[in-house]
């Protein structure tokens, strides 16, 4: 990937709703500010969210402050793009050290797909 594309607006959340991250991680900001990052399943690329404003355990399905419902497929994992996006933002956002809280968003795993609220990729 050409680094210089690799930080780049996502799409409107009226064009995708919905995102399946898989892998994926939550990192906890000094200020207690929460986002997802991962690997799009639909898109096949990196992801850092906005702040999370909610979260499900049990469907495993957040909401960011942009509207955006993110969806954590199975278990999380490293994707080494979304890490550079990740390092990426936060610098250029000040967020100093951050702290992966994943952990605390582990639930049911069976039957978790991009089925569950998200259209499958095109």
């Amino acid at each position: 990937m050409d680094r210089a594309q690799a930080f780049r607006p996502a799409t409107s959340v009226d064009e995708r709703p919905c995102v399946t991250l898989s892998p994926w991680r939550v990192y906890e900001t000094d200020g207690g500010e929460r986002y997802f990052v991962g690997h799009c399943a639909e898109t096949r690329a990196g992801r850092v969210s906005s702040t999370i404003v909610s979260y499900d355990a049990q469907t495993r399905t957040g909401v960011t402050c942009s509207g955006r419902r993110y969806v954590l497929s199975r278990h999380p994992g490293f994707d080494l793009t979304a890490e550079y996006l990740w390092t990426l933002w936060s610098f250029r956002s000040g967020i100093g050290k951050a702290r992966d809280v994943s952990e605390r968003y582990l639930g049911p795993v069976d039957g978790l797909t991009s089925s569950n609220g998200c259209e499958p990729a095109a």
